[in-house]
């Protein structure tokens, strides 16, 4: 039986991106934050989410200031963005998972993305 591309895709892995809200900043990749890999929280999604996606770690985790404030929301939306571009390329999917104004960063984020005629095709497919 051949596959095609889309059934391929179907049965890769996926990368869920956990984006935190105000004040949740941190630097380090794995932590006690909700969003940070090995976090409490993290390890209870995981059990939940589908065998085929997997919470970002390393590298695929997003951080952004987590400042109180719309210039700092706006530049972590043009930050999670290029953060996506190399998954985008790759063809990888991914879903963001966001928190209080971590849905903000994502909203604006998918607003840019419009406005950059760079809609991320996993986004809105």
């Amino acid at each position: 039986m051949k596959t095609t591309p889309a059934a391929q895709q179907d049965s890769a892995e996926a990368i869920a991106i956990l984006v935190h809200g105000t004040f949740a900043g941190a630097a380090a990749d794995r932590g006690a934050k909700w969003w940070q890999a090995g976090s409490e929280e993290a390890r209870a999604l995981q059990q939940r989410l589908p065998a085929n996606v997997r919470i970002a770690s390393g590298k695929e985790v997003f951080h952004w200031s987590g400042d109180n404030g719309e210039r700092a929301r706006s530049k972590a939306a043009a930050q999670l963005l290029e953060h996506l571009r190399p998954l985008e390329k790759a063809g990888r999917s991914y879903h963001l998972v966001g928190h209080s104004h971590g849905g903000s960063v994502i909203w604006n984020a998918l607003k840019l993305s419009l406005s950059r005629r760079w809609p991320p095709a996993t986004v809105f497919s």
